[in-house]
């Protein structure tokens, strides 16, 4: 195969059709019946929840005044305590440990492309700003859109900084109000994607794909040396398309990750020797990034919409979970260690541990992911409630 097209190759197969090891064995499915899949998946990849116009639901609230706000916020939060539901209890474990200012996170880190002077030659890159035709086009055409999950995100994860971002810069205090609102509209309870990304930070603690989180969180940049902001290399190599690379990305890469400084020519055969590194490099970090993603949603949420395949996997994560004995109480320091001993290949050695077990582990399983979803149901619930009892009593 021509060395110029061994890249477009290796990401259309190898790392976007997954022809690599699956994430869990496929002996799953003797475990897992299509009703059970739907059952899970339906939390957030068909979600039930969004139906009505949150932003309309909002506005009602923002109007009810002063005095009535008070009222309101106070039942609010005394109505989703009372739910019972153990999401709750569940991210007030995780947050306990949580010591960092969050008036002190970092907002969204910029990674610009590759700089052609750092890794010459090259022509000068000439940015796309975010939001302009070319950028949103190319936007639509390089970049998977899937379906956004039902969870409000406002913190997060940042794998290629390596810690944990603010994504609103106005998350001001008097805020946090509309915001358990929003959560808990959606189910979820304030502050779940916070605690996510807390445990995301500690899956990820020990930074076994430091070098290529960085390289690939950088922005892409087109062979007509455009670069277009915001969108990673990360997100358009992961996406199923034919794709080439400009040499300073591999120069970028052969200096950043193999601590080699490829000629200034760069000849067939380099491309033919770097192409597959580099492909093998997506495969292994997506890998510990899907799982790492995985692994913490679940400890959260019965069946969230993570990425990598892992719907098919909801059941074996609770029921390992359950074996482990991570909870509220017990804390996820068990799931945590058991993360890093075992990396990207958890779901495949959690399925050998739970069915050694047996019956009683699936049972557990399916129980914390039962009290989790009936979690949910209770706190959106509660929250259309309380946002009743306001109404009802402004119009009184």
């Amino acid at each position: 195969m021509h060395p110029a097209k061994l890249l477009s190759s290796l990401i259309g197969s190898a790392l976007l059709g997954w022809t690599g090891p699956p994430l869990v064995h496929v002996s799953l499915a003797a475990f897992t019946s299509p009703i059970e899949v739907r059952h899970a998946t339906l939390d957030e990849a068909e979600d039930p929840f969004e139906v009505e116009s949150f932003k309309k639901q909002l506005h009602k609230i923002e109007r009810l005044g002063k005095a009535n706000e008070v009222v309101f916020w106070d039942d609010l939060h005394a109505s989703l305590a009372a739910t019972g539901a153990p999401q709750i209890a569940l991210v007030e474990s995780v947050l306990a440990d949580f010591t960092m200012d969050r008036a002190q996170l970092s907002l969204v880190p910029n990674f610009p492309s590759h700089d052609p002077q750092l890794y010459p030659p090259g022509p000068k890159r000439r940015n796309v700003r975010e939001g302009t035709g070319t950028w949103k086009r190319v936007a639509k055409e390089l970049i998977d859109n899937s379906p956004p999950r039902a969870l409000p995100i406002y913190y997060r994860y940042d794998f290629g900084a390596g810690e944990i971002i603010v994504l609103d810069k106005d998350l001001k205090k008097e805020k946090r109000g509309l915001l358990a609102l929003e959560f808990a509209l959606r189910g979820f309870p304030i502050d779940q994607d916070l605690a996510e990304a807390i445990l995301l930070s500690r899956l990820d603690e020990k930074r076994s794909f430091e070098k290529e989180a960085n390289f690939f969180a950088h922005d892409y940049a087109d062979l007509n040396a455009k670069a277009y902001d915001g969108i990673s290399l990360y997100k358009v190599w992961s996406h199923q398309i034919p794709l080439d690379v400009p040499n300073v990305d591999l120069r970028a890469y052969a200096k950043l990750i193999g601590q080699t400084d490829l000629p200034v020519k760069i000849s067939e055969k380099v491309k033919g020797a770097w192409y597959p590194r580099m492909s093998s490099s997506l495969y292994d970090y997506r890998s510990h990034r899907h799982a790492a993603l995985a692994a913490a949603a679940h400890f959260l949420q019965s069946a969230p919409a993570v990425p990598g395949g892992w719907a098919s996997s909801a059941n074996v994560m609770h029921a390992y979970y359950a074996l482990l004995g991570v909870g509220a109480d017990q804390g996820s320091g068990a799931m945590i260690a058991a993360f890093h001993d075992r990396g990207a290949g958890i779901a495949t050695a959690a399925l050998d541990d739970v069915k050694a077990i047996g019956d009683n582990a699936w049972n557990a399983g399916n129980a914390r992911r039962d009290e989790l979803a009936a979690g949910r149901l209770k706190i959106r619930a509660a929250a259309i409630a309380a946002m009743e009892r306001a109404l009802a009593s402004k119009g009184n």
